[in-house]
Parts: C-alpha cells; sequence; structure tokens
C-alpha cells in the first residue's frame, strides 16, 4: 500500500488483523473459566454434586452460590426511575448471579468452574451433576399473565414487573366511542437477541498490594460499566479499573454489567490469580441480553372526515426472567 492513508486511525490496524478484542488480552499464571448452565427454563435445584469436578486434573476451584452468599452482592438499580400507574415502582427480582434454589431461565448460570486452561475447565464443568424437579415454564405473555400462571418470583404477583400509562384514558375512551371509524392493529415484534461479533469475554485481575480490582470486558462506556460494577461490589468506584482497547460490536447489549462479571472478579482476588473467560456463541445466545420482544396492539379514531380524533395503545413487553438495568425503559421511549 502506497500513499498517506487518510481514513479513521483505527481502519488499518482492524483490516489487517491487528485489532485487539477482550479475548486477545492475557496475562501471565492465569485461569480460565467455565459456567455450568441450566438446561431447562424453570426448575427448582435439589442438589449440585461438584465432587467429581474438583477432583479434575488442572482445576483449581469450583463454585456453588453458598460460596458468594457473605458478599451480599447487589442488583445494579434499574433506569426507569419514573412511576408508574397509581405512583408504583419497577419491581426488579434480585439478581441470583449463581441460581440458588430455583432456575428460571436456560442458561442461567448454576456453577463456576475454574482451572488452568480453558479445556480443563469445559471438561471439569461437564462432570458438575444438577439435580432438578420440573416447574411449569412461562414462556408467553398469556401464560405469564394467565390467573393460574406459575410465579416466577414471589415479588412480583401476576409477573407483571411494571404497569405504566400516560394520555387521558377516559378523553381517549370517549373519542373511540364517538368516533366515525376505528382503525385497529396489532403488531409483533420478536424477540432477538443482539449476536455482536465478539463473543462476551472478561479478564479479571486482582491487585492485593493496592487493592484494586482490573477487569477487561468488552463495553458501550467505561464509566458506565464501572460504576454499575462499584455498586453491585460495593466498592468505590476507584478501586475498580474498566479496561478495553477494541470492541466487535454492542447493539445495546454492552451497556451494563452481566452476572459473570463480578464473580470472575472476586474469583481473581480469592485465588490471586487472574481468571479468563471466554463466552460460546452458544452462551451468547442465551445469555447476552435480548431485545424486543413486544406486542403493540393500537386503535386510531378518526371522524367523518378523516382528521385523528385519538390515539390509544397498550404494550405488552417480556422483561425475561430477570431485569436489565435499561429494559423498562422500552416503554417510556415509546411515548
Amino acid at each position: 500500500m502506497s500513499g498517506s492513508f487518510h481514513g479513521r486511525r483505527e481502519d488499518r490496524r482492524l483490516l489487517t488483523g491487528r485489532g485487539q478484542y477482550t479475548s486477545d488480552w492475557n496475562l501471565p499464571q492465569q485461569l480460565h473459566a467455565c459456567f455450568v448452565r441450566a438446561d431447562r427454563a424453570h426448575a427448582r435445584i435439589l442438589g449440585v454434586d461438584i465432587s467429581a469436578a474438583r477432583a479434575h486434573p488442572g482445576v483449581a476451584a469450583v463454585y456453588l452460590a453458598a460460596d458468594f452468599a457473605d458478599l451480599k452482592l447487589v442488583t445494579p438499580p434499574q433506569l426507569a426511575g419514573y412511576p408508574g400507574r397509581g405512583g408504583s415502582k419497577v419491581i426488579s427480582p434480585p439478581w441470583t448471579y449463581l441460581a440458588t434454589d430455583t432456575v428460571r431461565y436456560v442458561g442461567e448460570a448454576v456453577a463456576l468452574v475454574i482451572a488452568e486452561s480453558a479445556v480443563a475447565a469445559r471438561d471439569a464443568a461437564e462432570l458438575v451433576q444438577v439435580d432438578y424437579q420440573d416447574l411449569t415454564p412461562v414462556v408467553s405473555f398469556e401464560s405469564a399473565m394467565a390467573a393460574d400462571a406459575p410465579q416466577l418470583h414471589s415479588s412480583i404477583p401476576g409477573n407483571i414487573c411494571f404497569d405504566y400509562e400516560y394520555g387521558d384514558q377516559a378523553k381517549v375512551a370517549a373519542a373511540i366511542a364517538s368516533a366515525h371509524h376505528v382503525a385497529q392493529l396489532t403488531l409483533e415484534s420478536p424477540r432477538v437477541a443482539p449476536n455482536p461479533m465478539e463473543s462476551r469475554a472478561v479478564l479479571a485481575q486482582y491487585d492485593a498490594e493496592k487493592d484494586h480490582h482490573n477487569i477487561w470486558c468488552s463495553h458501550q462506556g467505561a464509566g458506565m460499566m464501572r460504576h454499575a460494577l462499584a455498586v453491585i461490589l460495593g466498592l468505590p468506584a476507584e478501586k475498580i479499573r474498566v479496561q478495553m482497547n477494541d470492541v466487535g460490536g454492542g447493539f445495546g447489549a454492552r451497556s451494563g454489567p452481566y452476572s459473570e462479571y463480578p464473580l470472575l472478579m472476586i474469583a481473581a482476588k480469592k485465588l490471586a490469580r487472574p481468571v479468563k473467560w471466554v463466552a460460546s456463541r452458544s452462551e451468547n445466545f442465551l445469555t447476552d441480553a435480548h431485545g424486543r420482544a413486544l406486542r403493540l396492539s393500537g386503535e386510531l379514531a378518526l371522524d367523518q372526515a378523516g382528521k385523528i380524533l385519538a390515539f390509544r395503545m397498550h404494550w405488552l413487553c417480556d422483561q425475561g426472567a430477570y431485569l436489565t438495568q435499561a429494559g423498562p425503559l422500552i416503554n417510556k421511549e415509546a411515548e
């Protein structure tokens, strides 16, 4: 290539294969992590046998939820701070980080295996035996809101975490009732997985001398990621440094931390060695924050001349088994 290059400063590096994404970072003496994930949508955990996994060659540790219970990890706060119907607030079920007595979606993490190599961690993870008692899953708006629906969380009656309204319902109802013509339409916006080119990955390191955490992860804002991690871990933000060089896509799914991130940071501190985790593509599909999953039913009231008198819309938004920080903002943003 001759002549001066006038493109973006990162183009040459990325186009010639010299980009540095999270999985490209490595540190001396690093360990590798693998998560054991639920293979069913809703079940009670009767027991978890990790003895064979712990005895597997190269395994440094196998963690269950009880191993992190004393840390009292916090659920990230909701970004939807506005009130709902009757002054109600968003009900956000507490994140479990590792499932305790129940799994609520396929892919929910049940155990964390850490070993000397990624292969050893994966092999040991396959030796973890989880005894499940299947429960009825909730997989649609209708099944979730039915009178006899299974309750995913005891703190969320009727499986409705937020009920929000805007506008004047009485005036709109009166306008629709007196309209010459009412057009009705229902649209389904199906659930989608963001699926960036770069799979989710983390490299966590703890500096004992400085009492300081370093984390390399793909993100869409270091300050936002650091603040959320500080809240989860109960640490001053200055004790955490979020690092990265390149990010292979985001689509809104990399704004805040996932449950794996604080667990890996804690594991790095417990084991006094860096810990690296690179998600498989199937893990990305199962555990990255999904989008859409909406049903919109609208009515447009018109007079005889075609003038619009009123518009009424009803949204149903599937938030999944747990809330992301931004999930309930979908309805408000539509206003």
